[in-house]
Protein backbone atom coordinates (compact mmCIF):
# COMPACT_ATOMS: atom_id res chain seq x y z
CA UNK A 1 0.00 0.00 0.00
CA UNK A 2 2.78 2.36 0.88
CA UNK A 3 4.48 1.53 -2.39
CA UNK A 4 1.39 2.61 -4.31
CA UNK A 5 1.21 5.93 -2.53
CA UNK A 6 4.86 6.61 -3.17
CA UNK A 7 4.74 5.63 -6.84
CA UNK A 8 1.61 7.49 -7.94
CA UNK A 9 2.49 11.08 -8.88
CA UNK A 10 0.17 13.82 -7.63
CA UNK A 11 -0.97 14.74 -11.14
CA UNK A 12 -1.94 11.13 -11.75
CA UNK A 13 -4.33 11.12 -8.82
CA UNK A 14 -5.92 14.29 -10.05
CA UNK A 15 -6.41 12.95 -13.53
CA UNK A 16 -4.03 15.50 -15.04
CA UNK A 17 -0.91 15.05 -17.10
CA UNK A 18 2.18 13.30 -15.80
CA UNK A 19 4.84 15.44 -14.06
CA UNK A 20 7.63 16.78 -16.27
CA UNK A 21 10.53 14.66 -14.84
CA UNK A 22 8.53 11.47 -15.35
CA UNK A 23 7.49 12.57 -18.84
CA UNK A 24 11.10 13.16 -19.91
CA UNK A 25 12.27 9.88 -18.37
CA UNK A 26 9.62 7.97 -20.29
CA UNK A 27 10.45 9.94 -23.45
CA UNK A 28 14.10 8.85 -23.23
CA UNK A 29 13.09 5.24 -22.55
CA UNK A 30 10.71 5.35 -25.53
CA UNK A 31 13.60 6.46 -27.74
CA UNK A 32 15.94 3.76 -26.42
CA UNK A 33 13.29 1.05 -26.78
CA UNK A 34 12.04 1.87 -30.26
CA UNK A 35 15.65 1.86 -31.47
CA UNK A 36 15.55 -1.95 -31.21
CA UNK A 37 13.42 -2.00 -34.35
CA UNK A 38 15.95 -0.08 -36.44
CA UNK A 39 19.47 -1.15 -35.44
CA UNK A 40 19.38 -3.64 -38.30
CA UNK A 41 18.84 -1.11 -41.09
CA UNK A 42 22.41 0.19 -41.58
CA UNK A 43 23.78 -3.32 -40.99
CA UNK A 44 21.84 -5.13 -43.72
CA UNK A 45 24.65 -5.06 -46.28
CA UNK A 46 27.25 -6.21 -43.71
CA UNK A 47 25.04 -8.98 -42.31
CA UNK A 48 24.11 -10.12 -45.80
CA UNK A 49 27.79 -10.48 -46.72
CA UNK A 50 28.62 -12.37 -43.49
CA UNK A 51 25.77 -14.85 -43.95
CA UNK A 52 26.14 -14.96 -47.77
CA UNK A 53 22.62 -13.62 -48.28
CA UNK A 54 21.25 -11.41 -51.03
CA UNK A 55 19.60 -8.01 -50.69
CA UNK A 56 16.08 -9.47 -50.44
CA UNK A 57 17.10 -12.10 -47.85
CA UNK A 58 18.95 -9.62 -45.66
CA UNK A 59 16.05 -7.18 -45.87
CA UNK A 60 13.65 -9.94 -44.81
CA UNK A 61 15.17 -10.00 -41.31
CA UNK A 62 14.16 -6.37 -40.77
CA UNK A 63 10.75 -6.99 -42.33
CA UNK A 64 10.27 -9.97 -40.01
CA UNK A 65 11.06 -7.81 -36.99
CA UNK A 66 8.32 -5.38 -38.01
CA UNK A 67 5.91 -8.28 -38.49
CA UNK A 68 6.78 -9.38 -34.95
CA UNK A 69 6.07 -5.89 -33.68
CA UNK A 70 2.67 -5.93 -35.39
CA UNK A 71 1.91 -9.28 -33.72
CA UNK A 72 2.91 -7.84 -30.36
CA UNK A 73 0.61 -4.89 -30.91
CA UNK A 74 -2.27 -7.20 -31.77
CA UNK A 75 -1.76 -9.84 -29.08
CA UNK A 76 0.10 -8.17 -26.19
CA UNK A 77 -0.83 -4.49 -26.19
CA UNK A 78 -4.51 -5.07 -25.26
CA UNK A 79 -3.23 -6.61 -22.02
CA UNK A 80 -2.26 -3.09 -20.90
CA UNK A 81 -5.96 -2.39 -20.33
CA UNK A 82 -6.39 -5.38 -17.98
CA UNK A 83 -2.99 -5.80 -16.27
CA UNK A 84 -0.90 -3.56 -14.06
CA UNK A 85 1.22 -1.64 -16.53
CA UNK A 86 4.33 -1.48 -14.37
CA UNK A 87 4.56 -5.25 -14.08
CA UNK A 88 3.81 -5.70 -17.78
CA UNK A 89 6.47 -3.29 -19.04
CA UNK A 90 9.16 -4.67 -16.70
CA UNK A 91 8.52 -8.21 -17.93
CA UNK A 92 8.63 -6.99 -21.53
CA UNK A 93 11.97 -5.24 -21.01
CA UNK A 94 13.50 -8.47 -19.69
CA UNK A 95 12.14 -10.50 -22.62
CA UNK A 96 13.35 -7.89 -25.11
CA UNK A 97 16.83 -8.02 -23.58
CA UNK A 98 16.86 -11.82 -23.88
CA UNK A 99 15.91 -11.61 -27.57
CA UNK A 100 18.69 -9.10 -28.22
CA UNK A 101 21.21 -11.43 -26.59
CA UNK A 102 20.16 -14.19 -29.01
CA UNK A 103 20.59 -11.77 -31.93
CA UNK A 104 24.09 -11.03 -30.63
CA UNK A 105 25.01 -14.72 -30.70
CA UNK A 106 23.09 -15.69 -33.88
CA UNK A 107 25.12 -18.25 -35.92
CA UNK A 108 23.11 -17.76 -39.12
CA UNK A 109 20.49 -15.57 -40.75
CA UNK A 110 17.61 -17.88 -39.77
CA UNK A 111 18.38 -17.56 -36.05
CA UNK A 112 18.90 -13.82 -36.41
CA UNK A 113 15.54 -13.48 -38.14
CA UNK A 114 13.73 -15.62 -35.57
CA UNK A 115 15.13 -13.67 -32.64
CA UNK A 116 14.38 -10.40 -34.47
CA UNK A 117 10.72 -11.43 -34.59
CA UNK A 118 10.77 -12.06 -30.82
CA UNK A 119 12.36 -8.67 -30.16
CA UNK A 120 9.75 -7.05 -32.36
CA UNK A 121 6.94 -8.69 -30.38
CA UNK A 122 8.18 -7.51 -26.97
CA UNK A 123 9.25 -4.01 -28.06
CA UNK A 124 5.52 -3.24 -28.00
CA UNK A 125 6.13 -1.99 -24.46
CA UNK A 126 6.86 1.44 -25.95
CA UNK A 127 3.23 1.74 -27.04
CA UNK A 128 2.03 0.78 -23.57
CA UNK A 129 3.88 3.83 -22.25
CA UNK A 130 2.55 6.17 -24.96
CA UNK A 131 -1.07 5.10 -24.47
CA UNK A 132 -0.75 5.45 -20.70
CA UNK A 133 0.51 9.03 -20.76
CA UNK A 134 -1.85 10.05 -23.58
CA UNK A 135 -4.83 9.25 -21.36
CA UNK A 136 -3.39 11.13 -18.37
CA UNK A 137 -2.73 14.26 -20.41
CA UNK A 138 -6.26 15.61 -20.87
CA UNK A 139 -6.36 18.80 -22.95
CA UNK A 140 -2.57 18.69 -23.40
CA UNK A 141 -2.74 15.31 -25.13
CA UNK A 142 -1.39 16.57 -28.47
CA UNK A 143 1.59 18.26 -26.82
CA UNK A 144 2.41 15.29 -24.55
CA UNK A 145 2.09 12.78 -27.38
CA UNK A 146 4.29 15.08 -29.44
CA UNK A 147 6.96 15.01 -26.71
CA UNK A 148 6.86 11.21 -26.47
CA UNK A 149 6.92 10.86 -30.22
CA UNK A 150 9.91 13.19 -30.41
CA UNK A 151 11.75 10.73 -28.17
CA UNK A 152 10.62 7.78 -30.23
CA UNK A 153 11.39 9.33 -33.60
CA UNK A 154 14.76 10.58 -32.38
CA UNK A 155 15.42 7.02 -31.27
CA UNK A 156 14.40 5.75 -34.72
CA UNK A 157 16.94 8.00 -36.44
CA UNK A 158 19.79 7.97 -33.91
CA UNK A 159 19.57 4.18 -33.61
CA UNK A 160 20.89 3.97 -37.17
CA UNK A 161 23.77 6.30 -36.35
CA UNK A 162 24.68 4.47 -33.13
CA UNK A 163 24.33 1.12 -34.87
CA UNK A 164 26.68 2.08 -37.70
CA UNK A 165 29.31 3.55 -35.38
CA UNK A 166 29.29 0.57 -33.00
CA UNK A 167 29.49 -1.84 -35.93
CA UNK A 168 32.59 -0.06 -37.26
CA UNK A 169 34.21 -0.02 -33.82
CA UNK A 170 33.40 -3.50 -32.52
CA UNK A 171 31.46 -5.43 -35.15
CA UNK A 172 27.73 -5.64 -35.81
CA UNK A 173 27.10 -8.05 -32.94
CA UNK A 174 28.14 -5.42 -30.40
CA UNK A 175 25.13 -3.33 -31.42
CA UNK A 176 22.67 -5.86 -30.03
CA UNK A 177 24.76 -6.55 -26.94
CA UNK A 178 24.67 -2.86 -25.99
CA UNK A 179 20.94 -2.73 -26.77
CA UNK A 180 20.33 -5.65 -24.39
CA UNK A 181 22.08 -3.80 -21.56
CA UNK A 182 20.09 -0.63 -22.24
CA UNK A 183 16.82 -2.56 -22.04
CA UNK A 184 17.73 -4.04 -18.64
CA UNK A 185 18.54 -0.56 -17.33
CA UNK A 186 15.24 0.72 -18.73
CA UNK A 187 13.39 -2.03 -16.90
CA UNK A 188 14.92 -0.95 -13.59
CA UNK A 189 14.03 2.70 -14.25
CA UNK A 190 10.46 1.86 -15.22
CA UNK A 191 9.96 -0.25 -12.10
CA UNK A 192 11.00 2.70 -9.96
CA UNK A 193 9.18 5.44 -11.92
CA UNK A 194 5.82 4.03 -12.95
CA UNK A 195 2.87 4.11 -10.56
CA UNK A 196 1.57 0.69 -9.55
CA UNK A 197 -1.96 1.55 -10.64
CA UNK A 198 -4.76 -1.04 -10.92
CA UNK A 199 -5.90 -2.09 -14.40
CA UNK A 200 -8.46 0.03 -16.28
CA UNK A 201 -10.64 -2.97 -17.13
CA UNK A 202 -11.46 -6.51 -15.97
CA UNK A 203 -12.65 -7.78 -19.36
CA UNK A 204 -11.39 -11.34 -20.14
CA UNK A 205 -8.53 -11.50 -22.64
CA UNK A 206 -10.41 -13.22 -25.49
CA UNK A 207 -13.32 -10.82 -25.13
CA UNK A 208 -10.78 -8.01 -25.11
CA UNK A 209 -9.40 -9.15 -28.47
CA UNK A 210 -12.94 -9.44 -29.82
CA UNK A 211 -13.62 -5.84 -28.85
CA UNK A 212 -10.98 -4.73 -31.37
CA UNK A 213 -13.39 -5.60 -34.17
CA UNK A 214 -16.06 -3.46 -32.53
CA UNK A 215 -13.68 -0.50 -32.33
CA UNK A 216 -12.82 -0.84 -36.01
CA UNK A 217 -16.47 -1.13 -37.01
CA UNK A 218 -17.70 1.82 -34.94
CA UNK A 219 -14.83 4.31 -35.27
CA UNK A 220 -14.43 5.67 -38.83
CA UNK A 221 -11.74 8.12 -37.68
CA UNK A 222 -9.73 5.17 -36.38
CA UNK A 223 -10.07 3.36 -39.70
CA UNK A 224 -8.98 6.34 -41.77
CA UNK A 225 -6.10 7.31 -39.55
CA UNK A 226 -4.89 3.70 -39.50
CA UNK A 227 -4.81 3.65 -43.30
CA UNK A 228 -2.90 6.93 -43.48
CA UNK A 229 -0.42 5.61 -40.93
CA UNK A 230 0.12 2.31 -42.73
CA UNK A 231 0.77 3.98 -46.08
CA UNK A 232 3.07 6.63 -44.63
CA UNK A 233 5.14 4.18 -42.63
CA UNK A 234 5.35 1.84 -45.61
CA UNK A 235 6.82 4.68 -47.68
CA UNK A 236 9.20 5.62 -44.85
CA UNK A 237 10.59 2.09 -44.58
CA UNK A 238 10.81 1.58 -48.33
CA UNK A 239 13.19 4.55 -48.55
CA UNK A 240 15.22 3.92 -45.41
CA UNK A 241 15.70 0.21 -46.10
CA UNK A 242 16.83 0.92 -49.67
CA UNK A 243 19.05 3.79 -48.50
CA UNK A 244 21.27 1.28 -46.67
CA UNK A 245 21.97 -0.51 -49.95
CA UNK A 246 22.25 2.71 -51.98
CA UNK A 247 24.88 4.29 -49.73
CA UNK A 248 26.85 1.04 -49.39
CA UNK A 249 27.43 0.91 -53.17
CA UNK A 250 28.29 3.29 -56.01
CA UNK A 251 28.56 6.26 -56.05
CA UNK A 252 28.72 6.54 -52.24
CA UNK A 253 30.62 3.49 -50.93
CA UNK A 254 30.01 4.55 -47.31
CA UNK A 255 31.05 2.53 -44.29
CA UNK A 256 28.58 1.38 -41.62
CA UNK A 257 29.29 4.62 -39.74
CA UNK A 258 28.55 6.73 -42.80
CA UNK A 259 25.34 4.83 -43.48
CA UNK A 260 24.30 5.27 -39.86
CA UNK A 261 25.07 8.99 -39.89
CA UNK A 262 22.54 9.39 -42.69
CA UNK A 263 19.94 9.03 -39.95
CA UNK A 264 20.98 12.42 -38.60
CA UNK A 265 19.67 14.00 -41.80
CA UNK A 266 16.13 13.19 -40.79
CA UNK A 267 16.55 14.43 -37.23
CA UNK A 268 15.78 18.04 -38.16
CA UNK A 269 12.55 16.96 -39.81
CA UNK A 270 11.56 14.91 -36.78
CA UNK A 271 12.21 17.74 -34.32
CA UNK A 272 10.17 20.11 -36.48
CA UNK A 273 7.35 17.57 -36.73
CA UNK A 274 7.16 17.37 -32.94
CA UNK A 275 5.36 20.71 -32.90
CA UNK A 276 2.66 19.43 -35.22
CA UNK A 277 0.88 17.90 -32.23
CA UNK A 278 -0.08 21.40 -31.13
CA UNK A 279 -2.05 21.85 -34.36
CA UNK A 280 -4.23 18.93 -33.29
CA UNK A 281 -4.93 20.67 -29.96
CA UNK A 282 -6.10 23.71 -31.97
CA UNK A 283 -8.46 21.69 -34.20
CA UNK A 284 -6.37 21.94 -37.38
CA UNK A 285 -5.88 18.23 -37.97
CA UNK A 286 -7.55 18.01 -41.39
CA UNK A 287 -5.72 20.81 -43.25
CA UNK A 288 -2.44 19.90 -41.55
CA UNK A 289 -2.78 16.27 -42.65
CA UNK A 290 -3.31 16.94 -46.36
CA UNK A 291 -0.59 19.60 -46.37
CA UNK A 292 1.93 17.17 -44.89
CA UNK A 293 0.91 14.37 -47.26
CA UNK A 294 1.42 16.59 -50.30
CA UNK A 295 4.76 17.82 -48.94
CA UNK A 296 5.87 14.22 -48.45
CA UNK A 297 4.87 13.30 -51.99
CA UNK A 298 6.86 16.25 -53.35
CA UNK A 299 9.92 15.27 -51.29
CA UNK A 300 10.45 12.12 -53.36
CA UNK A 301 11.67 14.21 -56.28
CA UNK A 302 14.65 15.27 -54.16
CA UNK A 303 15.05 11.77 -52.71
CA UNK A 304 15.22 10.32 -56.24
CA UNK A 305 17.84 12.87 -57.29
CA UNK A 306 19.80 11.74 -54.23
CA UNK A 307 20.59 8.52 -56.04
CA UNK A 308 23.66 10.27 -57.46
CA UNK A 309 23.99 13.49 -55.42
CA UNK A 310 24.19 13.68 -51.64
CA UNK A 311 22.71 17.19 -51.18
CA UNK A 312 19.26 16.44 -52.65
CA UNK A 313 19.31 13.11 -50.79
CA UNK A 314 19.77 14.88 -47.46
CA UNK A 315 17.20 17.59 -48.22
CA UNK A 316 14.68 15.05 -49.46
CA UNK A 317 15.07 12.91 -46.34
CA UNK A 318 14.53 15.94 -44.09
CA UNK A 319 11.29 16.86 -45.90
CA UNK A 320 10.11 13.25 -46.09
CA UNK A 321 10.68 12.61 -42.39
CA UNK A 322 8.99 15.88 -41.45
CA UNK A 323 5.90 15.05 -43.48
CA UNK A 324 5.57 11.41 -42.49
CA UNK A 325 6.24 11.91 -38.80
CA UNK A 326 3.95 14.95 -38.70
CA UNK A 327 1.08 12.86 -40.11
CA UNK A 328 1.87 10.15 -37.56
CA UNK A 329 1.61 12.64 -34.69
CA UNK A 330 -1.72 13.93 -35.98
CA UNK A 331 -2.98 10.37 -36.39
CA UNK A 332 -2.14 9.39 -32.84
CA UNK A 333 -3.52 12.56 -31.34
CA UNK A 334 -6.83 11.92 -33.11
CA UNK A 335 -6.97 8.24 -32.19
CA UNK A 336 -6.40 8.89 -28.48
CA UNK A 337 -9.33 11.33 -28.42
CA UNK A 338 -11.80 8.60 -29.30
CA UNK A 339 -12.12 6.70 -26.00
CA UNK A 340 -10.22 7.23 -22.76
CA UNK A 341 -11.27 3.82 -21.42
CA UNK A 342 -9.62 1.78 -24.17
CA UNK A 343 -6.30 3.49 -24.89
CA UNK A 344 -4.30 0.30 -25.38
CA UNK A 345 -6.88 -1.22 -27.72
CA UNK A 346 -7.09 1.93 -29.82
CA UNK A 347 -3.30 1.89 -30.01
CA UNK A 348 -3.43 -1.79 -30.95
CA UNK A 349 -5.63 -1.14 -33.97
CA UNK A 350 -3.72 1.91 -35.16
CA UNK A 351 -0.18 0.67 -34.56
CA UNK A 352 -0.86 -2.85 -35.88
CA UNK A 353 -1.99 -1.26 -39.13
CA UNK A 354 0.99 1.08 -38.96
CA UNK A 355 3.57 -1.68 -38.67
CA UNK A 356 1.88 -4.00 -41.14
CA UNK A 357 2.24 -1.13 -43.58
CA UNK A 358 5.84 -0.63 -42.45
CA UNK A 359 6.64 -4.30 -42.94
CA UNK A 360 5.13 -4.21 -46.43
CA UNK A 361 7.17 -1.10 -47.20
CA UNK A 362 10.39 -2.72 -45.97
CA UNK A 363 9.87 -5.85 -48.07
CA UNK A 364 8.64 -4.05 -51.18
CA UNK A 365 11.38 -1.41 -50.91
CA UNK A 366 14.11 -4.06 -50.74
CA UNK A 367 12.63 -5.98 -53.67
CA UNK A 368 12.09 -2.81 -55.70
CA UNK A 369 15.70 -1.82 -55.11
CA UNK A 370 16.92 -5.29 -56.06
CA UNK A 371 15.09 -5.23 -59.41
CA UNK A 372 14.62 -1.53 -60.14
CA UNK A 373 17.40 0.19 -58.23
CA UNK A 374 16.90 3.47 -56.37
CA UNK A 375 14.26 4.60 -58.88
CA UNK A 376 12.18 1.52 -58.10
CA UNK A 377 12.34 2.13 -54.36
CA UNK A 378 11.35 5.79 -54.78
CA UNK A 379 8.45 4.80 -57.04
CA UNK A 380 7.10 2.37 -54.42
CA UNK A 381 7.30 4.99 -51.66
CA UNK A 382 5.71 7.73 -53.80
CA UNK A 383 2.87 5.40 -54.83
CA UNK A 384 2.01 4.73 -51.18
CA UNK A 385 1.79 8.43 -50.33
CA UNK A 386 -0.19 9.11 -53.50
CA UNK A 387 -2.76 6.54 -52.37
CA UNK A 388 -3.02 8.29 -48.99
CA UNK A 389 -3.65 11.64 -50.73
CA UNK A 390 -6.36 10.09 -52.91
CA UNK A 391 -8.03 8.52 -49.86
CA UNK A 392 -8.05 11.87 -48.04
CA UNK A 393 -9.55 13.71 -51.03
CA UNK A 394 -12.11 10.96 -51.64
CA UNK A 395 -13.27 11.12 -48.05
CA UNK A 396 -13.49 14.91 -48.22
CA UNK A 397 -15.69 14.77 -51.34
CA UNK A 398 -17.89 12.07 -49.81
CA UNK A 399 -18.45 14.14 -46.68
CA UNK A 400 -19.27 17.26 -48.65
CA UNK A 401 -21.81 15.35 -50.74
CA UNK A 402 -23.37 13.94 -47.57
CA UNK A 403 -23.59 17.38 -45.97
CA UNK A 404 -25.07 18.90 -49.13
CA UNK A 405 -27.70 16.17 -49.31
CA UNK A 406 -28.56 16.70 -45.65
CA UNK A 407 -29.03 20.44 -46.22
CA UNK A 408 -31.31 19.83 -49.19
CA UNK A 409 -33.48 17.35 -47.32
CA UNK A 410 -33.75 19.42 -44.16
CA UNK A 411 -36.86 21.66 -43.91
CA UNK A 412 -36.03 25.31 -44.50
CA UNK A 413 -36.03 27.38 -41.35
CA UNK A 414 -36.39 31.10 -41.74
CA UNK A 415 -33.60 33.07 -40.17
CA UNK A 416 -31.66 29.94 -39.23
CA UNK A 417 -27.97 30.44 -38.71
CA UNK A 418 -25.65 28.58 -41.08
CA UNK A 419 -24.57 25.20 -39.78
CA UNK A 420 -21.02 25.01 -38.46
CA UNK A 421 -19.02 21.80 -38.52
CA UNK A 422 -19.24 19.92 -35.25
CA UNK A 423 -16.25 18.88 -33.20
CA UNK A 424 -16.24 15.35 -34.60
CA UNK A 425 -15.92 16.62 -38.15
CA UNK A 426 -12.94 18.83 -37.36
CA UNK A 427 -10.45 16.01 -37.25
CA UNK A 428 -12.29 13.41 -39.26
CA UNK A 429 -9.71 13.25 -42.02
Amino acid sequence: MSDDRRAVPPDDRAGGSAPIPMLWLLTIICGVTVGNLYYLQPLLDTIGREFDAGVGEAGSSLSAMHVGYALGLLLLLPLADVLRRRRLVVVLTVLTSAGLVIMTLAPNLAVLTGSAIAVGVTTVLVQVLVAYLAVLSGDRRGRVVGTLMTGMLTGVLLSRTVSGMLADLAGWRSVFAVAAILMLLSGVALHRALPNRPPDSTVPYLRLLGSLRTLIATQPVLRRRSLYGALCYGAFNAIWTSAAFLTAGEPYNWSETGIGLLGLAGLGGVLAAARVGRLADRGLQAPATITLLVLTLASFGLVYAGGVHVVPLLLGIVLMDFGIQGVHLLNQSEVYRLADQAPARLTTVYMTSYFVGGSAGTASGALAYQYGGWAGACAVAAAMIAVAVVLWLTDLLRRRRTEAAARRSAPATAGAAPRLPDSDAVGSH
